[in-house]
């Protein structure tokens, strides 16, 4: 059960990490292996950093009204969550409120099923909301 609630809160604060920069991300989408710090947070984060994003992506997409295969396109070509949010004629707070509420939702889910308490949820929720305007403006571009 412990190793659950681990699981749980270091998915949480997956997000939290993508809003802090993107390095999940950026370390699964450089071939540039002389980064040292981005080569630890692919080691460290691994899937969950990668499903923390795709959560991110589908909530984007969902609230967008676009594709999530169209977002992760389109956050390839350097393009920001809030540029293809306004590109789509949608407001960035809105979009900031879609990928809250669905983080939200996702740790409600786990304090219902008791793998950490509501303190631990809305310390999570507070570090991502502190951190959602970095997360919907930060761009990534390959690197070639």
């Amino acid at each position: 059960m412990k190793l659950k609630a681990k699981g749980v809160a270091a998915a949480a604060l997956g997000a939290c990490i993508l809003a802090a920069g993107g390095t999940a991300y950026a370390a699964t989408s450089t071939k540039n292996p002389g980064n040292p710090s981005q080569a630890q947070a692919a080691d460290k984060h691994g899937k969950k950093g990668k499903h923390h994003l795709r959560l991110v992506v589908k909530a984007a997409a969902d609230y967008i009204g676009i594709s999530p295969k169209d977002v992760r396109e389109g956050l390839k070509s350097g393009h920001s969550l809030a540029a293809l949010a306004t590109a789509n004629q949608k407001s960035v707070q809105g979009l900031e409120d879609a990928i809250l509420a669905g983080v939200k939702a996702q740790l409600d889910k786990a304090v219902a099923a008791h793998k950490f308490d509501a303190a631990k949820e809305q310390m999570i929720l507070d570090k991502l909301t502190a951190r959602i305007d970095k997360l919907v403006n930060k761009t990534f571009q390959k690197k070639h």
